[in-house]
């Protein structure tokens, strides 16, 4: 079946609800359900996506918040900042990985990456109980925020089908900064008793080498800010920007 032959009709596709919706995901790449396919990656024809995107995703309900990029790039000061005055849960990578793994959060680690507690299965356990740690909020019809690198496209679309699954919003917020930056931020928390983070400048730059942009998420979803600001001001551009 070509994509091109296969319109599909948006009031059908919501009144059939959450089961359909979850049915259509291995049609995707036929075009079956052309949200799904942009998801996924699929390529079909613009006219057939044209406001799609905007019903999918928008919701009154709850919404699930993600705070992602590079180590140092201010995301969980900004992800706790934006949880605070939401009252929302924030769950923080850092934090989990070492709940999981039996420390103190505080305890500093200097297992380098692939190793200890940073190997590529312990760290697939910690986003694994991150994404439950969200559904069990969202379920309860409560926003949520999860705070991690995500620098993985496998990772951010394990969140698009939780947020399919449960017919939540969506919003992922990439935060940026300079080298600069990210080195003077890396030297205070190295000085800093009360960091939970272990990032480092050598395990940034390995780190940015496996950094997969997400160029997979369409506009509407996807926030850039640049962190070298105050957090009041990232704050109110984000209440802009966000629902």
């Amino acid at each position: 079946m070509n994509s091109a032959d296969s319109p599909v009709n948006v009031q059908q596709h919501r009144i059939f609800g959450r089961s359909a919706k979850l049915a259509y995901l291995g049609y995707a790449a036929l075009g079956c359900l052309p949200k799904t396919a942009a998801l996924l990656n699929v390529s079909i024809p613009l006219q057939q996506q044209e406001g799609v995107d905007e019903q999918f995703y928008s919701s009154d309900g709850p919404v699930l918040y993600v705070f992602f990029g590079l180590i140092a790039t201010g995301k969980s000061t900004l992800a706790r900042a934006w949880a605070q005055r939401r009252g929302l849960a924030h769950y923080n990578s850092d934090v989990v990985r070492k709940e999981l793994a039996g420390l103190a959060v505080t305890a500093k680690s200097r297992d380098e990456e692939g190793r200890g507690i940073y190997t590529p299965e312990f760290t697939l356990r910690t986003y694994d109980e991150l994404r439950r740690r969200a559904a069990n909020e969202l379920r309860q019809g409560r926003s949520v925020v999860l705070d991690a690198s995500y620098h993985d496209r496998d990772q951010r679309q394990r969140l698009v089908e939780l947020a399919v699954s449960l017919e939540v919003g969506l919003h992922f917020v990439l935060c940026q900064c300079s080298d600069e930056v990210k080195k003077q931020r890396l030297a205070r928390r190295a000085q800093d008793p009360a960091a939970v983070s272990d990032g480092r400048w050598e395990i940034y730059l390995r780190q940015r080498q496996k950094y997969q942009p997400p160029t997979e998420q369409p506009a509407s979803r996807l926030t850039t800010i640049d962190t070298d600001r105050p957090v009041p001001k990232l704050l109110a551009e984000l209440s802009r920007r966000l629902p």
